[in-house]
């Protein structure tokens, strides 16, 4: 939480004054609490779910045989630490991060109206997060014949990866159409392939960087790592590619960076959570689990989670070859619309 907001910080100040449009002091302090979301939930999860595996559930059955009153007290103290442990966190890199950029002026203040809000905000949000994976651990020990926490941990890998890449290539291309600074690609001897794989490189790479981040908290927490390390990479370049060809798409067509949300909004996020992120479709109603079966981010979920787990809901090479096809299809579709200039110039 501090070192990446930090580490935020120091990258906005040494890149002055090549800033993004919609850059906000406060929330490069806060870059870590994106990671430290996935941490939390996990700890949480882990807290009910360890009981459980070491047998300890029954001594604290035996004391309080009613089962909400367990849950609620269970609740209540991890919330309160969660809470005291992260607010002081948040405060001290907002405290560091602000002094990085005040170098160039561009800090805020704790009297700059909704700063305060803000930090009491992430806390809190990292809390809830806390609470919620401690409520899901309370009701699934185990998913797939493997500890839920070991279940989890592919999922929110995924999670970050499709959000992650598809909001780097959008925003950045959308940044350079609006500064205009994309035509100092345009007037160089570039091809279209070439810009689109610069752009999806750099997609690539930061989701292979932040799945070794989460990999890492994993197996910090859980002692998990991925059984067939090839799957692993293959699905995570796979979907990386998929959706920084998919942010491309929209970094043309989006007039303002508002358009470049409604995808993540009304697409992304419905999709990725119904797909398997923290359940498994064996749960599902009969009816319910047919129609996943017409969610993308299903296949790529399963497929990604087999590398861990070597279970499945359904064939990995179907999955695989669904995701294949679906990146052939977004890469060619931001192929032809950079040829085209859709967009680009002005």
């Amino acid at each position: 939480l501090i070192g990446l907001g930090i580490v935020g910080c120091l990258v906005v100040e040494s890149r002055y004054p090549n800033v993004r449009h919609d850059f906000h002091p406060l929330s490069q302090s806060l870059a870590g609490v994106n990671l430290a979301q996935f941490a939390v939930g996990v700890l949480g999860v882990l807290t009910i779910t360890a009981e459980y595996s070491t047998g300890m559930i029954r001594s604290s059955m035996c004391a309080v045989p009613k089962r909400l009153p367990v849950l609620w007290a269970k609740a209540l103290v991890f919330g309160a630490v969660t809470f005291a442990i992260t607010l002081p966190a948040i405060v001290i890199v907002f405290l560091i991060g602000q002094s990085i950029l005040s170098g160039h002026d561009l800090q805020v203040s704790l009297s700059t109206p909704g700063v305060v809000r803000s930090l009491f905000g992430a806390a809190l949000f990292l809390t809830v997060m806390g609470l919620f994976g401690l409520g899901l651990g309370s009701r699934v020990q185990s998913v797939q014949g493997v500890p839920y926490a070991a279940f989890l941990i592919p999922g929110l890998i995924m999670l970050q990866v499709i959000d992650q890449t598809y909001g780097e290539s959008s925003s950045s291309l959308f940044q350079g159409r609006f500064m205009n600074s994309i035509q100092e690609l345009l007037v160089a001897p570039l091809s279209a392939v070439e810009m689109v794989t610069g752009f999806v490189l750099a997609a690539v790479l930061r989701a292979l960087l932040i799945a070794f981040l989460i990999l890492g908290v994993g197996y910090v927490m859980v002692h998990t790592l991925p059984r067939d390390w090839a799957l692993y990479f293959a699905m995570t370049v796979l979907v990386a590619t998929l959706f920084g060809s998919i942010g491309i798409i929209f970094g043309l067509l989006a007039e303002k960076f508002d358009h470049i949300a409604v995808f993540t909004t009304f697409v992304i996020t419905p999709l990725v959570f119904v797909g398997g992120v923290f359940t498994s479709a064996q749960f599902l109603p009969p009816f319910v689990r047919q129609v996943s079966l017409f969610n993308p981010m299903f296949y790529m979920i399963d497929a990604f989670r087999y590398s861990f787990t070597g279970r499945s809901d359904v064939s990995v090479p179907i999955s695989v070859a669904i995701v294949t096809a679906l990146t052939a299809a977004a890469l060619g579709t931001a192929l032809r619309m950079t040829a085209l200039g859709v967009k680009l110039r002005m």
